[in-house]
C-alpha cells in the first residue's frame, strides 16, 4: 500500500511503514512539511496514497470527504504522547490493515485499543 505521512507525525513513521513492506513518504520529503492541509490532501489524492496524520482537521467531512481519498487515517494522540506510543499505534493499525476492508473511501481514527472506521 502507498502512504503519505503528514507533518503531524514524525518521519520515523515512514520507516515503520516501509519495514512492513509498504511504500511511504513523509510530506517533508517533497516540500510540503509546512503546507496547508488542502495541499497535503490534494497531494495524497493525486498520488493515490492513503494519508496518515495526527491532525483532526482532516476529520472535517465538509473539507475532506472520505470517498474522494484512497484513505485518511488519523492517529488520536494524547498531549503526553511519546514516540513509543506512536510506534504502538502504527503497529496496531498495520496489524489490522490486512484484516480490514480496503481503506479507499474511508476515514479511520486510530486510538489506543481501537480503530473507528467511517465511510
Amino acid at each position: 500500500m502507498k502512504f503519505v505521512v503528514d507533518a503531524s507525525l514524525p518521519p520515523s513513521v515512514v520507516e515503520l511503514l516501509r519495514s512492513a513492506g509498504h511504500e511511504a513518504q513523509h510530506v517533508s520529503a517533497f516540500g510540503l512539511g509546512a503546507a496547508d492541509d488542502r495541499d497535503i490532501g490534494e497531494y495524497s489524492r493525486a498520488h493515490r496514497a492513503c494519508l496518515l496524520t495526527a491532525d483532526f482537521d482532516f476529520a472535517d467531512l465538509r473539507d475532506f470527504v472520505p470517498r474522494d481519498y484512497t484513505g485518511i487515517v488519523i492517529f488520536a494522540l494524547p498531549r503526553w504522547h511519546t514516540m513509543l506510543l506512536i510506534e504502538v499505534l502504527v503497529a496496531e493499525f498495520l496489524a489490522q490493515l490486512d484484516d480490514q476492508r480496503p481503506l479507499e473511501g474511508k476515514l479511520l481514527i486510530v486510538e489506543p485499543g481501537r480503530i473507528r472506521v467511517r465511510s
